[in-house]
């Protein structure tokens, strides 16, 4: 395996960082959006929001490589997916109802209590 480079170290912790921010700023935009929003309201804006990052990106891996997306249609790739798409369902389902410190420190404690569980 080849030793990581410095700036590719960087690189990686300044998009954790970015990651991290950006989750914050939803987790903000849509708890003012909850209460005008339905909860499918708010999944189809977020939806119609990512879509043009999505199809960029796919541009993007599709131009400087061909990359096989079967794998991605496996079985356990989709049940992550559902799943990972339920959790986010229950998440903005519970927005209303909690205080936003209270879904930032579940939201940052959560990784904690799955790595020790």
């Amino acid at each position: 395996m080849p030793p990581t480079l410095p700036h590719k170290l960087l690189q990686g912790i300044s998009l954790i960082i970015l990651a991290a921010f950006l989750i914050s700023v939803s987790d903000v935009v849509f708890k003012g959006f909850v209460g005008h929003l339905s909860l499918w309201q708010v999944f189809a804006v977020r939806g119609l929001m990512t879509l043009p990052l999505i199809a960029a990106l796919g541009y993007l891996i599709w131009r400087t490589r061909w990359v096989d997306m079967r794998a991605g249609f496996a079985p356990w790739p989709l049940l992550r997916a559902v799943t990972f798409t339920a959790t986010l369902l229950a998440f903005y389902a519970a927005l209303p109802f909690l205080a936003l410190s209270v879904v930032g420190a579940a939201n940052y404690t959560a990784p904690l209590f799955v790595a020790l569980l």
